[in-house]
């Protein structure tokens, strides 16, 4: 098992309650190079129109059972990132749509990325949540415009092959405000590389896409 989130350097605060019983919170920054290490690996993104490259971290979880579990934090907080994209991955709830969408499509499609450019094979994906939703359109990119994974007679937007390789997906709050949505022509403007528009409106929703 590998485990792949965003490094949130900023994504945590630390509570105070004042005597009227109301929630105060303080900054909590925390530095990954204290618990963790730089991977030597990088990979690339195109978002708005502007490379965003992706480095990371490697935390490895101690299991009792068998070794340990490597858990990849991807960062963007890096100097060849332009400004406006080098806080993408530091609040872990926080922004805009806009903002919301970029950490999505990093942890997604960085994430295999990632995984490729560090030599891992993988049998299966775990999605927690709609956060790595746009997964599932990587996945279908990948066979759509190459030969990988695919089997004799099978068709490069096979779904059952993707659902194959989702194996599961865990809802924490199954009510649909809780499940991000976005505007095709921010779709657009941030993931212009997506696949075909109109199969995409076929597979998340014909008004806005559904990362879910």
């Amino acid at each position: 098992m590998v485990a792949v989130t965003l490094v949130s350097r900023a994504g945590y605060f630390r509570q105070e309650i004042d005597p009227q019983g109301r929630q105060i919170e303080h900054a909590d920054d925390w530095d990954p190079a204290r618990y963790a290490t730089r991977l030597q690996a990088t990979v690339a993104l195109d978002l708005e129109d502007r490379q965003v490259w992706v480095g990371g971290w490697l935390y490895v979880l101690s299991s009792r059972v068998d070794g340990g579990v490597p858990v990849l934090l991807l960062d963007t907080d890096l100097p060849v990132n332009d400004p406006l994209d080098r806080d993408i991955t530091h609040y872990l709830y926080g922004g805009d749509e806009t903002y919301r969408m970029k950490q999505e499509v990093v942890l997604s499609v960085g994430g295999i990325a990632m995984l490729q450019a560090m030599g891992f094979k993988l049998m299966g994906y775990h999605m927690n949540e709609g956060h790595s939703a746009f997964l599932t359109l990587a996945l279908l990119q990948r066979f759509a415009y190459s030969s990988e994974g695919l089997r004799p007679g099978e068709s490069p937007y096979d779904l059952p092959r993707v659902r194959e390789l989702c194996i599961t997906f865990t809802p924490h709050t199954p009510v649909e405000t809780s499940h991000d949505k976005f505007d095709y022509d921010l779709v657009r403007r941030i993931y212009g590389d997506l696949l075909d528009l109109g199969t995409v409106k076929l597979l998340a929703g014909e008004d806005k896409l559904r990362a879910r």
